[in-house]
Parts: C-alpha cells; sequence; structure tokens
C-alpha cells in the first residue's frame, strides 16, 4: 500500500466548479501534531516532529533534527532516528504499523533508506547493499522498490531480511516497484528500449507483476507513463495512473485499470494536468489539477509556472472538489491518500497556520 511519495501541489479550491453529490460523504478535519505523513487502515498517521536538539548545517543555520513519528489513537510515538541522519521521512506503512521511508542525510551525505518494523529501525543501507528507493510495504512485510544492480536500475522485493530482484520485461536500462498490495500484486514502470518518447527517451511502460509473471499494461495511443508519480494498486487489483501525450505534453491524464478495462480519472474542465495521490480498495481516488498559465495569458511561461485547480475525490466515476464535502476556515494545500474506511491525509492551512490534518467522513452524512 502505498500512500506516499505526493508531489507538493498548492491548490486554490475557490474555483471549484462541480457540485458535491448526494451519495458522497461529508467530511470533518481534525489537524495532527505530525509533519508530513503516511496513513493506514487503522487511521494512524506516520510523519515526522521536530525535537529540542539541533543539528551543524553547513549550508546555513542550525536546523532541529526531526524524528520519525507515529500518530494513533490521539497520541504522537516519537520514534527517533538514524545515526548520521537529522530527518527520517515516511514513504508508506502497513495496518501492523509498519514504516518505511527515507533519511535526511547530514551537509549532503547520501541519505539512508529504512525500515521500521514495530520495535526497532533497520537500516537498509547495512541490510541490502545497492538500494535506491523505497515506495510501498504490504501487510505481509514485503517491501519494493528500486535498487542498482550492475549499473541498471531494477525493481526489488525485500521480505525478514531478503532482497529479491524482481525480473523486467522489457530487459531495459530502468526498471522500478511502485507499490505492492496483500496479495502480493505488484505495480512498477520500466523503460521501453524499443521505443522513443518524450525528448527521444526510451517510452516509460506501465507493468503489472502477478502470480509470477510480468505484463505491460496497454495504455492509450500516443501515451506515455509520467514518471514522477508512481502508479499504485488496490487489493482487488484496480491499477492508478498518470501520463501524458507525446505530442502534447502539456496535458496529461489519469487513468484507472479494472478487470482489464481503462477509465479515465476526471478530466476537470478548464484544467489539462492531473495528479494522483491515493486509490483504496473500494476504487476511489483522491487527486489535484492544474494548468499551464501560458493558457491563461497567451504568453510563454515556464514548464513549472502551473495556476493549481481544486483538488478532488473521484468516486463512482465522478470529481467532486474536497471542499464541496467539508467545512473549513482555510485551504489544503496538498494531499498524501485515502485508506479504505474513506479517511484522507493532506496539509493545508487551517485557521492561519500550515499544518498536517485528517478528514474523516462524518457517519450518515451524505
Amino acid at each position: 500500500m502505498r500512500t506516499g511519495l505526493a508531489l507538493f501541489i498548492a491548490l486554490l479550491l475557490s474555483v471549484a466548479s462541480v457540485g458535491s453529490p448526494a451519495s458522497l460523504p461529508r467530511y470533518t478535519i481534525h489537524a495532527l501534531p505530525i509533519d508530513g505523513g503516511v496513513l493506514n487502515n487503522r487511521g494512524w498517521v506516520a510523519g515526522n516532529i521536530p525535537v529540542k536538539r539541533y543539528w551543524k548545517n553547513s549550508f546555513g543555520p542550525s536546523l532541529p533534527e526531526r524524528h520519525l513519528a507515529i500518530w494513533q489513537g490521539g497520541r504522537v510515538r516519537d520514534l527517533g532516528l538514524l545515526p548520521h541522519n537529522h530527518e527520517l521521512s515516511a514513504t508508506a506503512m502497513n495496518d501492523r504499523g509498519e514504516i518505511v521511508g527515507v533519511g535526511g542525510g547530514e551537509n549532503g551525505a547520501s541519505p539512508d533508506l529504512f525500515l521500521w518494523n514495530g520495535h526497532r529501525m533497520i537500516c537498509f543501507r547495512k541490510a541490502a547493499q545497492g538500494m535506491q528507493w523505497v515506495n510501498a510495504i504490504n501487510n505481509q512485510g514485503e517491501v519494493v522498490g528500486t535498487v542498482t544492480v550492475r549499473g541498471a536500475q531494477k525493481g526489488f522485493v525485500y521480505r525478514d531480511g531478503h532482497l529479491r530482484e524482481v525480473d523486467d520485461p522489457l530487459q531495459g536500462t530502468m526498471c522500478t516497484i511502485t507499490d505492492i498490495n496483500d496479495n502480493g500484486d505488484m505495480v512498477g514502470l520500466a523503460a521501453d528500449p524499443h521505443t522513443k518518447g518524450w525528448e527521444g527517451k526510451p517510452v516509460i511502460r506501465l507493468i503489472e507483476w502477478s502470480h509470477g509473471k510480468a505484463r505491460v499494461i496497454p495504455t492509450p495511443a500516443d501515451f506515455e507513463i509520467g514518471p514522477y508519480i508512481n502508479p499504485m494498486i488496490n487489493r482487488r487489483g484496480d491499477i492508478v495512473f498518470v501520463g501524458g501525450q507525446i505530442s502534447d505534453p502539456k496535458r496529461e491524464h489519469a487513468y484507472v485499470w479494472h478487470v482489464g478495462k481503462l477509465a479515465e480519472v476526471g478530466p476537470v474542465s478548464g484544467y489539462p494536468l492531473i495528479d494522483i495521490y491515493g486509490i483504496n480498495d473500494k476504487g476511489d481516488v483522491v487527486g489535484g489539477c492544474g494548468r499551464p498559465n501560458d493558457l491563461l495569458n497567451g504568453k510563454a511561461a515556464p514548464a513549472a509556472a502551473i495556476q493549481q485547480g481544486p483538488v478532488f475525490l473521484w468516486a463512482n466515476g465522478k470529481v467532486t472538489p474536497l471542499k464541496n464535502l467539508a467545512a473549513m476556515n482555510g485551504d489544503i494545500v496538498q494531499l498524501y491518500g485515502i485508506n479504505n474506511p474513506g479517511q484522507i491525509i493532506g496539509e493545508g492551512r487551517l485557521h492561519g497556520e500550515f499544518q498536517t490534518f485528517l478528514m474523516t467522513p462524518v457517519a450518515g452524512k451524505g
């Protein structure tokens, strides 16, 4: 289950133009005493907290250390740090409270990857040579991500101290596993060495591994998977992913692959760019959207100059802006995911302060 690695997106929620269907829940918003975070199906949140201990920053003023922490039952538990790291951030957490993530190396040192197994911190740099990134962990404790093997990036599965490289069906130089469900089905990305896409680079393909076999998931024509938003898979095998048209890089689309068919998430009228932050086992998706500023003023603009649109919930084939579903004094700035009970985690400016929040459906309110 992957609930982490979301890209920052500042969202102007006042432009929402889609109504709130009566069948969708209303939400309460609860500010959390923890920063950032990933969410599991028990409503626990893993993130980090600042402590009154500072590290000497060679590039500026001293900064407080940020310890890995977990919020559960209304309380925060400090899980500490790895040596030679000034910060730990979670990328995923399973329902047993096991957490994987990345550290912040001091003064430019390479960051460590870690697993909190519920009792102690395991440093992957010592346990698994060549590991580059960790993306997800399922309820069986299987961890997936990217490892370097003979100069090439490969996907891996790690469990109980053993790392297994995953076959790349395209036999290229880049393959990664981005998510794994409780059945052991996995989704990821691989570079196709035989086809050129954006900027003449190999096209990125969507790959599913199930029952020991890998296959390329078909996508629309003239389409390439976006390399910066990780595909996700839920327990019933739905895969959500984002990509764009090779011939029109200013337009993106999101799709859910379900039982051999593609369903488009959105689109949101007037916003050709889309991001996806999470999918639960019911197939509900949370995401965001935007558009290049040059579509607004007719002038050339840098690729990063984006006017953001509303964050949204996609359920029953319809997009609904989240601000239509919750009474709030502030703006949602970033989302991280959605769990099976329908809770949504994100960050925003609430009551004038920037903080992490949890949106929880209100029973009987739709």
